[in-house]
């Protein structure tokens, strides 16, 4: 594997249950999530590798499609339609690699796509199915093997298994539940106590119930639209901060009301992270994005991405450069300036199935913190100008099905 390709594992962009690798070539030990993760992410970082139109790219993007849909939490029959024709084109770019480089596919995991289907019709979806039977289980048999009375045992080991599954359950929530209550104390906690009824009340509202986001990690001191631009300078926007008082007061006379700001004079709360719930496709429940948006995370700089609600219905996505509350006179009003995206007509050596190249656009655009939906995983286009980038559809369940796959 060239420079290049490791460069390219290094630079994509960092995501919450993505497992992040410097270099795939020298791991000592993965397992099976690991090496998933890679796959996730494999497609942007060696197109420009491969010959043109190479065979490989489809087949490893057919496969990633069948290991993205079998693990789904909820499968219809529409989806298993789906996954019998990434298995058809799995298969025929299989036969097409034997025949150009006698690669051979009789191995064991090769016939997983013979019994996946069957398997998920009789059994359920994969998230059911149990590999902890082994001799670490042998312990906890012998204990349930204990409480009976020794004569019909095995209906009598099931039900006190059940209850101590059913008790780990709730347990479980409870901890959960514990934890994203403590997170959202330490996220929403001032670092500094302002005496002025405008800080306190900016920083009373951090989440708002009857929204879908909540803003969190709250830069120190509350500034105005003057001390906004000056941000946007240290940020390396210089373009943007030039005359953004005047934008972002037209940009709130527009958008919320024309006496919404009085007398020129605004207080501004700037936030770093952005938690954005939404309805999963995937078995509709929520879900929820954390998102970051600050200069020095962990002493690197981290802008994710998000999907912005537009009219056309197609995926829109941005990429967050500012997030700030504006306190005006009808209430706080919530909104981020980012960096859209538009679809570019530059191609890579190989076009896959559902593949979208976006460019990034020079200029940024303030945004309505309602208008964004969920996040969304961008991956650079590498061995082209700078601001093309991939959008990464392998994320999770949801976003496969939101592109259309």
């Amino acid at each position: 594997m060239t420079w290049f390709s490791l460069l390219s594992m290094r630079g994509v962009d960092r995501w919450s249950n993505l497992k992040h690798f410097l270099n795939v070539t020298t791991i000592e030990y993965a397992d099976g999530t690991a090496y998933f993760d890679i796959l996730r992410c494999l497609l942007p970082c060696i197109v420009q590798l491969l010959p043109k139109n190479s065979v490989l790219v489809n087949c490893l993007r057919a496969y990633t499609q069948i290991r993205m849909m079998i693990q789904m939490r909820c499968m219809t029959e529409d989806r298993i339609k789906r996954l019998r024709g990434y298995i058809k084109t799995y298969m025929d770019y299989c036969s097409h690699i034997s025949t150009q480089y006698n690669k051979n596919f009789d191995f064991l995991k090769q016939h997983l796509t013979t019994h996946i289907i069957p398997d998920i019709r009789q059994k359920g979806t994969l998230d059911n199915y149990e590999t902890r039977v082994g001799e670490g289980f042998h312990q906890e048999v012998q204990e349930a093997y204990k409480q009976t009375n020794c004569k019909d045992t095995e209906p009598q080991m099931a039900r006190i298994d059940e209850n101590l599954e059913a008790v780990a359950r709730i347990r479980m929530l409870i901890d959960n539940a514990s934890q994203h209550e403590s997170t959202l104390a330490k996220t929403t906690r001032s670092d500094q106590v302002q005496s002025s009824s405008n800080a306190t009340q900016i920083r009373g509202t951090l989440a708002r119930s009857n929204e879908h986001w909540i803003l969190g990690s709250p830069a120190a001191g509350i500034t105005d639209a003057k001390g906004l631009a000056d941000e946007l300078v240290a940020r390396g926007l210089v373009n943007e901060a030039m005359e953004f008082q005047n934008t972002l007061f037209n940009f709130l006379r527009k958008n919320i009301s024309p006496d919404c700001v009085e007398d020129s004079h605004l207080q501004v709360q700037v936030f770093q992270c952005l938690y954005l719930t939404y309805q999963s496709l995937e078995d509709w429940k929520e879900g929820r994005d954390i998102l970051r948006c600050n200069p020095d995370f962990h002493s690197h700089a981290r802008y994710d991405c998000a999907l912005v609600n537009t009219d056309s219905g197609m995926l829109s996505p941005v990429r967050l450069r500012m997030l700030f509350r504006c306190m005006t006179s009808r209430g706080p009003v919530d909104i981020a300036l980012v960096h859209s995206y538009k679809r570019t007509s530059w191609k890579p050596k190989t076009m896959w199935e559902g593949m979208r190249v976006f460019e990034r656009a020079q200029k940024c655009d303030l945004v309505m913190m309602r208008y964004l939906v969920r996040g969304v995983h961008m991956v650079k286009a590498f061995g082209t100008k700078d601001g093309r980038e991939y959008l990464n559809d392998t994320i999770d369940g949801d976003m496969l099905l939101r592109a259309g796959n």
